[in-house]
């Protein structure tokens, strides 16, 4: 769907900067995707982030048919997530517990619209931080 301009210049520059960082730790990354690919979860939950790692041991433990299927059935390790003007911070804390429950290890949801701009779970604790505060838990 698209974004406004601006969204859309904002989500290049973190899909350019964490590209850059994928592309120089290539032993570390199996595959990066941008907000085109999405992934099935363990938990069933087929979801796209804005942008999404999975690290090189979680994507060679698959199959090459498993790698080559539309919506590969993994978790990312790690995924960013852009909070539009029209999503609610409810809606994105949500999303962002979502992608917990279905295996993500680490995220970020980054909304320009409140300070700290930062979420990021934690998955030895369960919990979505708000820079250090937790805002929410997942038991």
């Amino acid at each position: 769907m698209p974004v406004a301009i601006g969204t859309a210049q904002r989500e290049r520059r973190i899909i350019t900067r964490a590209g850059n960082w994928c592309d120089a730790n290539p032993n570390l990354v199996g595959i990066s995707i941008s907000s085109q690919g999405c992934f099935t979860l363990p938990n069933g939950d087929i979801m796209g982030p804005d942008f999404g790692v999975v690290l090189t041991a979680r994507w060679n433990a698959l199959t090459q048919a498993q790698q080559d299927q539309a919506f590969p059935h993994v978790a990312p390790n790690f995924v960013i997530e852009l909070r539009l003007q029209t999503d609610s911070p409810q809606y994105v804390h949500n999303k962002m517990l979502r992608w917990i429950n279905g295996g993500v290890e680490e995220g970020w949801s980054i909304d320009r619209f409140v300070n700290p701009p930062e979420v990021s779970f934690n998955e030895k604790y369960k919990m979505i931080m708000l820079g250090f505060h937790p805002i929410g838990r997942n038991e």
